[in-house]
């Protein structure tokens, strides 16, 4: 199988009412996938802490949606640590998940929907 690209575009908008108070040019990451593999995953996510595998040969990059109106998610790459906040209704990512590690995940007060979406690398 031939490699694939997956071409990620970035932008931000700072506001403040109608000023704009900053903005960011979008800049667009070309990554050449060596194994050209993309995963979706909606599952799940409890108070208590839990893995997803998200069945790639090499990760790659990774977004995490948090599907909940109400809640947040943690997400970490080691059990009961978990540097990552997600609130409710927002996404972290793209972000590289480097190779070998598993995603932790735990809500806050109540189960989660969450949407990830991996590419392998």
């Amino acid at each position: 199988m031939m490699a694939r690209t997956l071409r990620l575009t970035k932008s931000i908008t700072y506001v403040d009412g109608s000023t704009t108070l900053l903005t960011v040019p979008a800049v667009t990451d070309s990554i050449t996938q060596t194994n050209p593999e993309v995963k979706f995953i909606s599952t799940d996510v409890t108070t208590t802490e839990g893995s997803v595998s998200l069945g790639l040969t090499t990760n790659g990059e990774v977004i995490i949606y948090n599907r909940s109106t109400v809640n947040y998610i943690e997400v970490g790459t080691t059990a009961t640590d978990y540097p990552i906040r997600i609130k409710a209704g927002r996404s972290a990512g793209p972000f590289m998940l480097n190779s070998g590690k598993t995603l932790y995940l735990k809500a806050n007060t109540a189960t989660c929907e969450v949407d990830i979406y991996a590419w392998g690398d």
